[in-house]
């Protein structure tokens, strides 16, 4: 008890549990656990608690209040400024039952039915006594029909490998958000079908399926899982496979497997450094250090691809015209690969110097114009510069322009609909009487964007 108490820096048993309930409701990552004897039953709302353990003798009213406690589904926990801390997204409460107290339990809930508890929300009750396998199976029938739905559109598009999936997937340039919604909803499908699977994986026997549909399931879900992590990996989508919770990767390693696909990359790879390239990384060894980290060429020259993409879709709203060259850029490289005049070696050498490139913002730039803002004016000046100013004009407005974002706008001005936004835009016509306004509006879009 004296080190349960230091770790919670209590010094009592009141404090002890006042703190531990505190935590297990808005720190469930740091209480994962709770031991209760003849507390809680009552007054506690705790949406957090997901498996009820039960390893007691209990019957009639104080089993029905125990079990309610873990068929609360609750609502997101949110701090002081409403950022959502605890997510909520239980579905329904488990309750394992050492003590085989089912009849009991329904018994409970008949009496409750009949109005011999009263005063119980409905909420506690709804769907109390749902058999947690036969309500899988439905989840994982409905994401399978899903999943058949997905394959079947596919099928017509004659995306028949992989490869075709990543490109048809993939954002072109300029930039298509067709594409980052289709993607959006096959994550969403093929994730589905996984959680689905492998919250039924132990009782594919019980919840009805013969052994040919498990194991025709399970193709399923590791098909499914493959295309998610491999479009992900192909595309930059937030794909960090350190991210993954240990334990969520060992039960997707237990149930849905797919080692044979060489393209996925490990679970331990770390690709940061490939935020970090700079004017003085050296290309080779940022190439193999990825091959390292991926497992084989092919797999590190796909990342690097994807990264490459993500860093030209950062230009698309601060500076377009680096947007459409780069991605020009981009497509040039892929040309040559579908060619097969590269190696992946070849290939992500010349990625890696593309990143480099646009991470350093190389490029041909007049005397004194050296900070991203700057490069930014300059790179898209024929949107704001009038045709017949010259280009030493076009130098003086930049240089300007910066000054006046640095020195004269108002803290708001950023706001496109605040009242700093259109004072500053004043200024700018002050400076700029040849502009005329939708030169002085993309002006100023291009000074708020790269501030």
């Amino acid at each position: 008890a004296l080190k349960s108490f230091s770790d919670l820096g209590v010094g009592g048993v009141e404090e002890y549990e006042k703190k531990a309930k505190e935590r297990f409701l808005n720190s469930p990552s740091q209480m994962k656990l709770l031991i209760v004897v003849d507390k809680l039953l009552t007054g506690f709302d705790a949406p957090t608690a997901t498996v009820l353990y039960i390893d007691r003798d209990m019957r009639d009213h104080t089993l029905f209040q125990a079990i309610c406690r873990v068929n609360r589904l609750g609502t997101d926990v949110k701090d002081k400024d409403g950022k959502v801390v605890v997510l909520t997204h239980k579905e329904f409460g488990l309750v394992v039952d050492f003590k085989h107290l089912f009849d009991k339990i329904e018994d409970a809930v008949t009496r409750f039915n009949s109005g011999a508890f009263s005063g119980f929300d409905d909420v506690d009750i709804d769907g109390l006594l749902t058999d947690s396998i036969t309500r899988n199976r439905v989840k994982l029938e409905a994401a399978r029909s899903a999943w058949s739905a997905l394959r079947s559109d596919w099928i017509a598009r004659s995306l028949t490998d992989n490869d075709l999936l990543v490109e048809y997937y993939k954002t072109d340039f300029p930039p298509d958000d067709i594409a980052k919604v289709r993607r959006q909803m096959m994550y969403r499908i093929t994730q589905n079908v996984v959680v689905a699977y492998a919250n039924l994986a132990d009782n594919m026997g019980k919840a009805g399926y013969s052994s040919e549909e498990a194991t025709q399931i399970h193709k399923e879900a590791c098909e499914a899982r493959h295309i998610n992590l491999y479009v992900k990996q192909n595309t930059d989508d937030f794909f960090d496979p350190r991210q993954y919770d240990p334990g969520m990767r060992a039960l997707l390693d237990r149930f849905v497997r797919a080692d044979e696909a060489e393209t996925i990359i490990p679970a331990t790879a770390d690709f940061s450094f490939l935020d970090l390239i700079g004017e003085d990384s050296d290309i080779g060894d940022a190439a193999q250090k990825a091959t390292s980290e991926a497992g084989s060429a092919r797999s590190a020259a796909e990342v690097i691809e994807a990264k490459a993409r993500s860093v030209i879709n950062s230009f698309k709203d601060s500076d377009p015209a680096a947007f459409r060259t780069y991605g020009e850029q981009l497509q040039d490289i892929l040309a040559s690969i579908r060619a097969e005049t590269l190696t992946f070696q070849d290939q992500m050498k010349k990625l890696l110097e593309l990143i480099k490139k646009m991470r350093t913002g190389e490029g041909s730039y007049p005397e004194g114009i050296t900070t991203k803002r700057q490069k930014a004016l300059w790179n898209n000046r024929g949107d704001w510069k009038p045709y017949d100013e010259p280009e030493t004009d076009a130098q003086r407005v930049v240089g300007l322009a910066d000054e006046a974002a640095e020195y004269d706008a108002n803290r708001d001005w950023r706001d496109s609909s605040s009242k700093d936004a259109f004072l500053f835009q004043d200024r700018l016509k002050e400076l700029f009487p040849e502009m005329s306004e939708e030169q002085i509006y993309n002006l100023y879009k291009l000074l708020a964007q790269n501030s």
